[in-house]
């Protein structure tokens, strides 16, 4: 059952990791291409995203340590 929780969030980790990237290189493209008005919306999400991965992450790490 551990093992089972571990698997699970390391593919919710994984995809919330790759989210994060997609988040940052998106906000970017997108400030520039229209001159940087909503900047703190974007930067709030990556914000939100980054704690949320972290969170995920300690999730991860202590349902793999526990299987082991």
């Amino acid at each position: 059952m551990k093992k089972k929780k571990s698997k699970r969030y390391e593919y919710i980790f994984v995809i919330s990791f790759i989210s994060f990237f997609v988040l940052i290189i998106g906000t970017l493209i997108i400030e520039l291409y229209i001159g940087f008005k909503f900047v703190k919306y974007f930067w709030f999400a990556i914000l939100i995203n980054g704690w949320i991965t972290n969170e995920l992450h300690k999730k991860y790490k202590q349902y793999s340590e526990v299987s082991k």
